[in-house]
């Protein structure tokens, strides 16, 4: 290029935006629920684990939906806390 920058509409900055930040918090909460999933459904319950990944995945898209349904603040995402370090 002869040194031109390419510049994005305000309109098409804050939907990637808003397409970035909702991938990292698809990810985390796909790698949580994995966890999640892996951690209860080991042992004796190994068998059901497929059972417990899709509960768990069904559970988090509910309750995404009902955070961003019922919350008043437009650009709020729900999902699993971890809790803090000692």
């Amino acid at each position: 290029m002869n040194g031109q920058s390419v510049s994005f509409g305000p309109k098409l900055r804050t939907a990637l935006n808003d397409v970035l930040g909702g991938g990292a918090a698809s990810v985390l909460t796909v790698t949580f629920g994995l966890s999640y999933a892996l951690l209860i459904f080991a042992g004796p319950l190994a068998p059901y684990l497929s059972y417990g990944v899709a509960v768990t995945f069904i559970s988090s898209a509910v309750l995404a939906t009902v955070i961003a349904l019922g919350s008043s603040l437009p650009f709020a995402v729900g999902g699993r806390r971890v809790p803090p370090q000692r």
